[in-house]
């Protein structure tokens, strides 16, 4: 993972830092993932780059898997997620801060 790469990262995701756990890196960009616990999903943890290879991949591996799906949460607008591959928002992160 190259600076220039990590800060295009942050800059889009508003993450600080990609996760690391399962990280894996090449031509493409890099993605990181872990399984659900339930054992019925592929979590997408980061993803940066070709958006269609990394949706691919992913695929594949939960096919291979015996897994029903692939989940993700993103800050951006999920609206272009659907339209471009094909994922449909299932539900809403919320969060407020405690005092």
């Amino acid at each position: 993972m190259t600076n220039e790469d990590l800060a295009k990262y942050c800059q889009k995701s508003g993450d600080s830092m990609p996760h690391t756990a399962n990280l894996i890196e090449n031509e493409h960009g890099f993605a990181s993932y872990y399984f659900s616990e339930d054992g019925e999903s592929i979590i997408l943890l980061s993803v940066y780059g070709d958006g269609r290879y990394w949706d691919s991949f992913f695929e594949d591996m939960a096919r291979e898997n015996g897994l029903k799906r692939v989940r993700f949460v993103t800050k951006r607008d999920p609206r272009l997620f659907a339209r471009k591959y094909g994922y449909r928002v299932t539900g809403y992160h919320m969060e407020k801060e405690v005092k």
